[in-house]
């Protein structure tokens, strides 16, 4: 865990000064209270860490144990990785979708009910090529990005059971997750969506 923490923190500081570095004269010389291009950059940059993270973890747990490794490496892991994410970054990072694996990540409150219909629209919409967004609520400023199904591995875990899903991958996914209702996804869907609380700028 300790190296883990280490390579994040150098994976950060990396990116923070690229960040830093492409506009720092904009966001130290905003005159506005809210800047929303320095807040989808910093969401962006923080899901992408995390995502990255997250991935390699996860094709490390299918090299070594199979897709029914991964199914146990995420059940065990992968909140307890977001959650020590979250502290490096200083920020509150969560993953939702309305069909969720575990039953943490189901979408519950009216804002993100919300940003999930948003995120939907987006994606659909050819017209509008950013598809994150960031809302603001009293203080607080949420940042929002969609997960989509990005390759073949992930229907592996997440296609249609007895075809793209393993039988033994189907027996730990029940197993793990019982009241699961993350299946019979195609590559390209909507699987979920980033929630980044941030502090403010």
């Amino acid at each position: 865990m300790k190296k883990l923490m280490f390579a994040l923190s150098s994976v950060l500081l990396i990116a923070c000064s690229n960040s830093n570095n492409e506009q720092p004269d904009q966001i130290a010389e905003s005159t506005t209270p809210f800047n929303e291009t320095a807040y989808l950059q910093k969401g962006d940059s923080i899901t992408s860490i995390a995502q990255g993270i997250l991935m390699k973890n996860v094709a490390e747990a299918i090299a070594q144990k199979g897709v029914a490794g991964a199914v146990e490496f995420c059940n065990l892991k992968a909140i307890p990785l977001t959650d020590s994410i979250s502290k490096t970054t200083l920020s509150s990072i969560h993953r939702f979708s309305d069909k969720n694996r575990n039953p943490t990540n189901a979408i519950t409150t009216t804002l993100d009910k919300n940003a999930w219909t948003t995120l939907a629209s987006r994606l659909k919409d050819s017209t509008i090529k950013e598809k994150h967004f960031i809302v603001q609520e009293g203080k607080d400023v949420f940042y929002y990005k969609p997960i989509k199904i990005a390759m073949p591995t992930c229907l592996k875990c997440h296609g249609e059971p007895n075809k793209d899903i393993a039988p033994e991958t189907l027996q730990t996914i029940v197993k793990k997750y019982p009241q699961d209702k993350a299946t019979n996804y195609k590559e390209g869907d909507l699987r979920g969506m980033w929630r980044v609380k941030m502090n403010e700028l």
